[in-house]
């Protein structure tokens, strides 16, 4: 979506808020830019945050004295909190998040993005990742914690705030996919962009039933080919019954991605950016 969006000329920054960083080899770097941000691509800057460390610095924004706010972070009592209390360090990421959406944090010197993407975790990690700031506000009293989940809760619920549900066309991702997008909608009370379906196979079956028996025989390289294509031809067809539950449950725009026939996960990015660019720039039914 980053390199999509990168390609029509916005300047793009993506969020990930827990390690595995994978963006940068996705996109061709060797490795996460120093400190954790930077640009990696064309267009596209990274922000790769550890929750521990980000906690840790709003601490230290917090507390002006620097000796004292070290002295908390290194304190086991500190440490246990920190473990114990629940949706802290999301509500810290996604105030991380917030700064950046408003304009009071650069990323490598760099500021004024067209888009900020955070990569949010699964379903189950997402949905708690999303309630934490009106789960804040509902709990505690007014304080500078309760302050920050405002700004955040108002920055999701913007108008130019959008969760873009992605999921595969099969039987329990769709179903986790159709009650995220729910959930997000109804409970939450956040705009859903788009439902994505990612990882669908072309109709290639019709063209290796009309093969040669012989020449399957003959060649092995032929015979592997002809059974990836029977092979992708019964999982489309298996794909496209939940595909079309998706369809009539959703609210949301529908676009489909292909699944790419390649082991190179740079050339998998370039080709569904191409995509998504495509049949996405407008929000529009896909598939």
């Amino acid at each position: 979506m980053a390199q999509a969006l990168a390609a029509a000329g916005a300047r793009v920054l993506v969020v990930e808020p827990n390690a595995p960083h994978r963006l940068p080899g996705l996109l061709g770097a060797a490795a996460p830019p120093p400190e954790g941000q930077g640009q990696v691509a064309p267009g596209i800057w990274g922000l790769f945050l550890d929750p521990e460390i980000a906690m840790a610095a709003y601490l230290r924004s917090q507390v002006r004295v620097r000796a004292i706010a070290e002295r908390m972070v290194r304190s086991k009592i500190y440490q246990r909190f920190v473990a114990a209390a629940p949706g802290l360090k999301e509500l810290i990421v996604l105030g991380k998040v917030m700064m950046v959406y408003r304009g009071r944090h650069q990323v490598a010197g760099v500021g004024g993005f067209d888009q900020v993407i955070l990569d949010a975790p699964a379903t189950g990690h997402g949905v708690q990742l999303l309630r934490v700031p009106r789960l804040t506000l509902d709990t505690f009293g007014e304080s500078p914690l309760t302050r920050e989940a405002r700004r955040v809760q108002e920055m999701l619920q913007a108008e130019s705030t959008f969760v873009d549900v992605v999921t595969l066309a099969e039987e329990m991702p769709v179903n986790e996919a159709l009650e995220l997008e729910k959930t997000t909608r109804d409970l939450l009370d956040f705009q859903v962009g788009s439902l994505i379906v990612n990882g669908l196979c072309p109709p290639i079956g019709e063209a290796a039933a009309a093969w040669d028996p012989g020449e399957l025989r003959a060649d092995p390289r032929i015979a592997g080919a002809h059974y990836a294509a029977t092979w992708c031809d019964a999982r489309r067809r298996m794909q496209q019954q939940h595909l079309r539950r998706a369809r009539a449950a959703t609210r949301a725009p529908l676009e489909c991605l292909p699944f790419v026939f390649s082991a190179d996960e740079r050339e998998v990015v370039a080709h569904l950016a191409a995509q998504l660019r495509a049949t996405g720039a407008s929000r529009r039914e896909a598939c």
